[in-house]
């Protein structure tokens, strides 16, 4: 989970595949993580231009989250 919130911390808001490529992730599994981060408030997902992909970025919660577990 926390290489996703670094990810987009680092790249900013990112479609669903970069982020799965940037951290070697297959999509499915991305799929999983950014459900569990969506529902706690860390990330949020919204609809892209052409409403086929999803655009995930980090919340204030997200990299606040991050910055305590990566020290």
């Amino acid at each position: 989970h926390l290489m996703v919130l670094l990810y987009l911390m680092e790249h900013g808001a990112s479609r669903i595949g970069d982020v799965a490529t940037g951290i070697d992730k297959p999509n499915a599994s991305l799929t999983r993580f950014v459900g569990f981060l969506e529902r706690g408030g860390y990330i949020e997902r919204t609809l892209g231009e052409d409403k086929r992909e999803w655009i995930l970025s980090v919340t204030k919660e997200g990299e606040k989250l991050a910055k305590e577990v990566a020290g």
